[in-house]
C-alpha cells in the first residue's frame, strides 16, 4: 500500500522509511515526536504523541513497520502514529530518486564540453568530474524542492536544459557563463548538506555558518587557481553563484548585476516552483484545490 491510498479516517499498518525525528513539546510540556516517513513515493510528516527521541530502540534512517492514520484537521490532512516497529524490509525498495542518474551527468559533461570559452570549459568540467559521485546522488535540499536521492543532479539537469533554450533567445546573454553558471550555481550544497544515502540531507556545520552560495563561490574561486583560469571567467560565475537567489533577504550575496546572473536566478525560480507544483500535483484529483503549498500558495488541479 501507498501513502497516497490512504483514505481520510483510515488506519493501516505499512513498512515505511524512516528518514528523520525531531522531538517536540505541546503547551504542556508533554513530549510527541514528528517522524518523517517516505513509501518511496511520497514523503510525509507524522506525529506520535507523548513519546521522546529516547523510546526510540532504532537508529534512523530505518524502516520501520508504522500504524499510519490520515486525519482532516482544518481542511488539511495530517498522519497521526500508533506504533512504530523495527521491519525487516529491505531498505532499497524505500528511497525516493529523482529521476537523473549516469545519462543526465554525462550529458552535462557534453554540454560543457561544447562551450567556446576554454577556461569555462575547463572550470566545468573539472567541478563536475571532481565531485561526480556526490553530485549524482546528493539531495538538492533539506526541504522545499528537490529534497531526495539524486534531487542537485536533477535540479542541476532540468535548470541546465532550459539555460540552453533561453541562450537561442537571448543572443546578447554569453552563452558559456549563462550555462556554465547554471551547471554551478548550487555546487556550494555539496557542502552546505550532509546527504546520506536515502538521501536525507542535514546541514553541515560550514552549511549552516556559510551557506552554500558562499561555499560554492570558493570552491569555484580554488579550482579556477589550480587551473589558472582567467580573472574576468572567475568573476562572472562567482558572481551568478553569489546572486542566483536574486533578492538579499531570500539568501542572495548580492543583486544579480550581470543579464546571466538575472537569467540564471530566474531559471532557478521556475525550476524550483515548477518541482513543488509537480508534487503537489501528482496526486490530486481533476478539478481540486490541494492545501497550502509553502513557497507558492494553493495549488488548483486542471481538469
Amino acid at each position: 500500500m501507498k501513502i497516497k491510498e490512504l483514505k481520510t479516517n483510515e488506519t493501516v499498518i505499512m513498512d515505511m522509511l524512516l528518514m528523520n525525528v525531531v522531538e517536540r513539546e505541546t503547551k504542556t510540556r508533554k513530549p510527541f515526536l514528528t517522524l518523517t516517513l517516505t513509501d518511496g513515493e511520497n514523503t510525509v510528516d507524522a506525529i506520535i504523541w507523548e513519546m521522546s527521541l529516547s523510546d526510540l530502540s532504532f537508529d534512523f534512517p530505518s524502516v520501520v513497520s508504522v500504524q499510519l492514520k490520515a486525519e482532516l484537521y482544518n481542511g488539511v490532512i495530517s498522519y497521526k502514529v500508533g506504533f512504530v516497529r523495527e521491519s525487516s524490509a529491505d531498505i532499497r525498495n524505500f528511497i525516493h530518486k529523482a529521476p537523473a542518474g549516469e545519462k543526465e551527468f554525462k550529458e552535462l559533461i557534453s554540454i560543457a564540453d561544447s562551450f567556446d570559452d576554454q577556461d569555462v570549459k575547463n572550470l566545468v568540467m573539472y567541478i563536475l568530474t571532481a565531485y561526480k559521485e556526490d553530485f549524482c546522488r546528493w539531495s538538492a535540499a533539506k526541504s522545499m524542492h528537490h529534497n531526495l536521492y539524486g534531487g542537485l543532479l536533477y535540479h542541476t539537469y532540468r535548470m541546465t536544459k532550459l539555460a540552453e533554450k533561453i541562450a537561442e533567445v537571448y543572443r546578447d546573454a554569453n552563452r558559456d557563463y549563462l550555462i556554465g553558471g547554471t551547471i554551478l550555481h548550487d555546487i556550494g550544497k555539496l557542502k552546505e548538506l550532509d546527504s546520506d544515502d536515502v538521501g536525507v540531507a542535514a546541514y553541515s556545520v560550514d552549511g549552516t555558518l556559510l551557506g552554500h552560495s558562499y561555499i560554492g563561490m570558493r570552491m569555484v574561486e580554488e579550482a579556477g587557481k589550480e587551473l589558472k583560469i582567467s580573472d574576468e571567467v572567475i568573476r562572472n560565475i562567482t558572481h551568478i553563484i553569489a546572486s542566483h537567489h536574486g533578492e538579499l533577504e531570500y539568501g542572495a550575496i548580492t543583486k544579480p548585476a550581470t543579464l546571466e546572473a538575472m537569467l540564471v536566478h530566474e531559471i532557478d525560480m521556475i525550476d524550483s516552483r515548477a518541482y513543488m507544483f509537480e508534487e503537489a500535483e501528482k496526486d490530486m484529483e481533476p478539478g481540486t484545490v490541494a492545501e497550502k503549498v509553502y513557497g507558492i500558495g494553493n495549488v488548483y488541479k486542471p481538469l
